[in-house]
């Protein structure tokens, strides 16, 4: 890609991606207006006007063109969980999901990134962190403009317009607009915290805070302000950093 220097083995590949810069969006519908970038979503979503093939689920109304993304969202409401952990017992919805909870056990992060030296264990992570670095945000909301690193963040973002809330706690009926989020908030009813400190043995309900708090063990300070080489451990403090930074720079303009 001429413009992002990103590189692809198929040209079609190349061209779809570049949309993400131009912004064609050249299948449109006649029916209501929408428009895609590739004619595979505009042919499912002409679908869903004429009701072929269409799943809908009969507890939230959330419908579905593909028989195996139905059967997979119903597991939401059933609570089944088909793949077990070895290790620990915990059970999941997908094999994905159990394979990527698997690593933290065997503590495996293959992805490491060229910049700061942090590991994933997820190719998809490491390029989501990537654009920390480089700044890159390909996916732009078409209500408000506002763009995101990536596609589920641009998604769980949309939610904020649409009002949509599909993740629903079976304790308390809460209804949320994200899967996490839901995860996080039933660990509060079963005191699970399965993140555990390899350090000092202290557990937590989310990988991010164990991430950060292993950072007070380790002194990694992954952030670094371009402007003055001060580093700081999370992303937050960076940029209350840079706003401070902007904000005094802004006030020597009227001394």
């Amino acid at each position: 890609c001429s413009q992002c220097g990103k590189t692809f083995r198929r040209p079609n590949s190349l061209q779809i991606h570049q949309q993400t810069h131009t912004g064609e969006r050249p299948y449109c519908c006649k029916q209501c207006g929408m428009s895609f970038k590739r004619a595979g979503h505009f042919q499912n979503h002409e679908r869903t006007h004429a009701g072929q093939g269409v799943h809908c689920c009969a507890q939230c109304g959330k419908t579905f063109l593909r028989p195996r993304s139905f059967r997979i969202h119903q597991r939401l409401h059933t609570g089944h969980r088909l793949h077990r952990c070895a290790r620990c017992g915990k059970t999941f919805n997908w094999a994905g999901n159990l394979k990527r909870h698997e690593q933290i056990h065997s503590g495996e992060r293959p992805y490491s990134c060229l910049q700061c030296g942090q590991s994933f264990p997820r190719a998809a992570e490491l390029r989501r962190h990537e654009r920390i670095h480089t700044g890159e945000r390909l996916h732009c909301c078409e209500q408000c403009g506002k763009s995101f690193r990536s596609s589920g963040a641009l998604k769980t973002h949309e939610r904020i317009h649409t009002g949509e809330r599909p993740f629903c706690c079976e304790g308390t009926s809460r209804l949320m607009n994200q899967g996490g989020a839901l995860k996080y908030h039933e660990r509060i009813h079963t005191a699970d915290r399965p993140y555990c400190c390899e350090h000092c043995g202290k557990s937590f309900i989310q990988a991010g805070v164990l991430k950060y708090h292993e950072r007070i063990h380790t002194r990694a300070r992954p952030y670094c302000c371009a402007q003055c080489g001060k580093s700081f451990n999370q992303a937050g403090v960076l940029r209350r950093h840079n706003q401070a930074g902007a904000l005094k720079n802004h006030k020597r303009i009227h001394t």
